[in-house]
């Protein structure tokens, strides 16, 4: 269902990784959104159980205000379209 269509995210834009084996990635915000709305378009099929379009995606914080990205507490609400049958 979703598994082949879940957004591709970009290579990281700077990786880093110690000795030790640990490490860290940078994304910039557009390949964060990207895999976000992958994963909530997974979350929508598996409950609906069929294919949807994701239409966008808004951040609302814990007051209901929006918010520019996902805050704790907050709400994010997945517009999206089933198609027709």
């Amino acid at each position: 269902m979703a598994d082949d269509r879940i957004a591709q995210v970009a290579e990281p834009l700077v990786t880093r990784l110690e000795r030790d084996g640990a490490g860290s990635a940078a994304f910039d915000w557009p390949q964060v959104l990207s895999a976000l709305t992958g994963g909530l378009r997974g979350r929508v099929e598996s409950v609906l159980g069929k294919d949807v379009d994701v239409l966008g995606v808004r951040f609302l914080d814990a007051d209901g205000r929006e918010a520019a990205g996902p805050v704790p507490s907050g709400t994010t609400i997945v517009a999206f379209t089933s198609g027709t049958e």
